[in-house]
Order: structure tokens, then C-alpha cells, then sequence
């Protein structure tokens, strides 16, 4: 973050500085630190993060579901797409994020063009289904997508799901389901 903000028409120091804390703790916010507070053991920065992502999710299908309204899925999803670039990109270099790009290896851009492929065609899938049918019964259907997370993340990561975590997902899918009776 530069020390030198500039100054807004009429701005004090005082105020200045203030701004300048604002910018410089965003900074902070949004770039991840090996420092992070650790809770029983376990970072739990990640919290906030998933919050924001289920917020903004939830913006998003609404969003989403209004600007379809009156053009194709297909170009909606390309206006989203060059939206979503632009910002991410603005993200990398906001952050200093940039460097990380030398020490790129080809199997972690291979899993990442695959994983861009996959966000591509679930997207093409996503905006047709709510150009086609109501939010509130088409962001239900999407969200079940935590099952093929789930089941992805036992079979190629090996991870497992405690009792209660699978009691939990069971709900969480039977309350998607009765959603859509």
C-alpha cells in the first residue's frame, strides 16, 4: 500500500490517515497471512470467507435471475464471465498476488484450467436453468452440488466425513429436497 494517498478535495490529514488505515486493513483483509488466528488449533479465517461466499451467492442467483430476463443465457453468462475476469484480476494485483504467477507448475495449471472448464459449464448450465425456471426452485437443485463435492473430496482427496458431519449432510440435502416438493 503506498504511503502517499492522494488527498480528496477538501480532505484533512486527519482524515487521510483514517482513509489510508481503512485501505491498508482491507489490504489485510483480503490477503491471506500465515499468521491468521488459530482456534482450537485450527485457522478459522476461512469463516468469514465462506460467509461472504454464501452472501454473495445468494446476490448473485437474484442478480442473475433479473438480468436474464430480456437476453440469452449464453450471453448473460459471457457478460458474467468478463465481469468476474476483470475483477479477479484487479484482486491479484490489489493484493500483490501477482508473484505467485512465476511459481505456477503445470500440473497446478492444469488443475486449474480444468477447474475454470468445469465453473464454465456449470455456469452455462446454472444461467439456463434460471432463465428457464423460478430462482427459488432452480438455486435448490444447484446447491446440491455439495454431494458431488463431498463425494469428490473422499474419493481424489481422501477425505471423510465425521458421523455428524454425514447426519448434517443428510439433513441439508433432505431440506434442499423438501424445498422443491
Amino acid at each position: 500500500m503506498p504511503r502517499h494517498i492522494r488527498p480528496v478535495l477538501g480532505e484533512t490529514a486527519q482524515r487521510r490517515r483514517a482513509r489510508r488505515e481503512r485501505l491498508v486493513a482491507l489490504a489485510r483483509l483480503l490477503r491471506y497471512d500465515e499468521d491468521e488466528t488459530v482456534f482450537g488449533g485450527m485457522r478459522t479465517v476461512w469463516i468469514g470467507y465462506a460467509l461472504g461466499s454464501a452472501l454473495f451467492a445468494g446476490l448473485t442467483s437474484i442478480l442473475a435471475k433479473c438480468g436474464i430476463r430480456r437476453t440469452d443465457s449464453t450471453v448473460a453468462t459471457a457478460i458474467r464471465t468478463g465481469v468476474v475476469l476483470v475483477f479477479a484480476w484487479l484482486m491479484v494485483f490489489l493484493t500483490g498476488a501477482q508473484r505467485g504467477l512465476a511459481e505456477l507448475d503445470t500440473r497446478t495449471l492444469a488443475f486449474l484450467i480444468f477447474s475454470g472448464l468445469a465453473t464454465g459449464a456449470s455456469w452455462l448450465c446454472y444461467y439456463r436453468a434460471l432463465q428457464l425456471g423460478p430462482a427459488s426452485v432452480v438455486v435448490p437443485i444447484d446447491k446440491l452440488s455439495i454431494l458431488v463435492t463431498v463425494l469428490f473430496a473422499r474419493l481424489v482427496l481422501g477425505e471423510r466425513l465425521a458421523p455428524r458431519a454425514a447426519l448434517g449432510l443428510g439433513a441439508l440435502t433432505a431440506g434442499t429436497l423438501l424445498l422443491l416438493v
